[in-house]
């Protein structure tokens, strides 16, 4: 069986919940395991999934995705959380980054380039979260094959302006 990154969408849209989750398990290196609308549903289904990636809207009701970001971080364990947000990257990225965030990509962007952007985060995200990643084993091969070859590698933190 191939590993995949096993994702998390957590924004407050669901017309963009569902195009990001076709762009990601079109790309083949991401099965998306749950939905959330909101950053209390988010820390629930984080609790209960366990997620390798998080991606978390900023902007949301009930409770905003920089409130969320720590305790969805800590709910899922070994959890990366990549922020996918409409706010342009110099006002929130370090915010974001100081809450635990491994990257930060801009909505807007082509889907082809907000999924290469991703799947950046989540390969330089510290190795120190590879030891529990994929519950069902890692292969030698297939689409992840890169991501956790770098996050073997001890890659340190992604740098969030970076594409």
């Amino acid at each position: 069986m191939i590993s995949r990154i096993r994702t998390l969408l957590v924004d407050d849209a669901a017309p963009l919940r569902r195009l990001l989750s076709l762009m990601l398990e079109r790309n083949g290196a991401f099965a998306v395991v749950g939905e959330a609308g909101n950053g209390e549903e988010g820390i629930a289904l984080a609790d209960q999934l366990h997620p390798d990636l998080v991606l978390l809207d900023l902007s949301m009701p009930v409770m905003d995705g920089l409130e969320a970001l720590p305790r969805i971080k800590t709910a899922s364990g070994h959890g990366v959380v990549v922020v996918l947000s409409g706010f342009e990257t110099n006002r929130m990225a370090d915010q974001a980054k100081a809450l635990g965030a491994a990257g930060y990509v801009e909505k807007g962007l082509p889907p082809s380039e907000t999924v290469a952007r991703i799947l950046a985060a989540f390969q330089h995200a510290p190795a120190s979260l590879l030891g529990t990643l994929g519950s069902g084993g890692l292969d030698s091969a297939g689409p992840v094959q890169g991501a956790l070859k770098a996050r073997r590698g001890g890659a340190g933190a992604f740098p969030l302006n970076a594409a």
